[in-house]
């Protein structure tokens, strides 16, 4: 199955890069647009029906990608958008990943590094470039109210996956000890990580219940009980 990506952009030299690296990688059909207005690039989404929309936040202006991001929410939820930048502020990525967009790519990016941003975004899973990511070091920083409404939007079974990581347990034993398949415990992983606006590998997701079991057992009593029982 190709992905098919519309690239919003009026840089001429990143739009045939892009695309290049991309085709020769990835299995894609790629879509190439200008911004000359909005009403043309929400006529190139509601056409094409994308996959992904990849839009150099370097090229096109800042209003129009805050409009075609709105759109998609509003109209075309299911298209992944991936920003394109040479340096993102801050306050920009957090205000763009509060709208949904998961995909954060460099614009010098080396090849792979492109195909694992198109591919992450056809496994809905966040992406975010390296060199961004030490940037916003503070954006994985949560207060305890912040992490307590994540952990309560859970649902039962995402407890149930998030408990039997913080126990160490490997994907295939949590499988196993659900009785699912491994494809239906990475779908967990990836909903969970969403709910609890995590970025990065899935290590990051261990991590981050590891450092914050204290809370999550609070909230689950039972699941402590449960972990003192393994531990005994």
């Amino acid at each position: 199955m190709n992905y098919k990506i519309l690239h919003l952009d009026n840089c001429e030299m990143t739009q045939v890069g892009l695309e290049q690296i991309a085709t020769n990688y990835c299995c894609v059909d790629f879509i190439v647009g200008m911004d000359k207005n909005f009403k043309q690039c929400t006529q190139l989404l509601e056409t094409y029906k994308p996959d992904i929309a990849i839009i150099n936040l370097d090229s096109v202006n800042n209003d129009m990608v805050d409009k075609i991001v709105d759109f998609s929410n509003v109209h075309s939820k299911e298209i992944k958008i991936v920003l394109v930048a040479s340096s993102l502020e801050e306050e920009s990525f957090n205000m763009y990943y509060a709208k949904g967009v998961r995909g954060f790519l460099f614009l010098n990016s080396h090849q792979q590094s492109i195909v694992d941003c198109i591919l992450s975004m056809y496994k809905n899973d966040p992406y975010i470039s390296k060199e961004f990511q030490k940037d916003f070091k503070k954006s994985l920083i949560f207060d305890k109210n912040t992490i307590i409404k994540a952990f309560q939007s859970l649902t039962f079974k995402e407890i149930k996956v998030s408990e039997l990581i913080i126990m160490g347990k490997t994907t295939n034993e949590i499988a196993d000890t659900l009785c699912n398949s491994k494809r239906t415990i990475d779908a967990h992983r990836r909903n969970i990580i969403e709910k609890l606006s995590l970025i990065g590998s899935r290590n990051n997701l261990s991590l981050f219940l590891a450092e914050n079991k204290a809370i999550f057992f609070e909230l689950f009593p039972e699941a402590s009980m449960r972990e003192k029982k393994v531990i005994a």
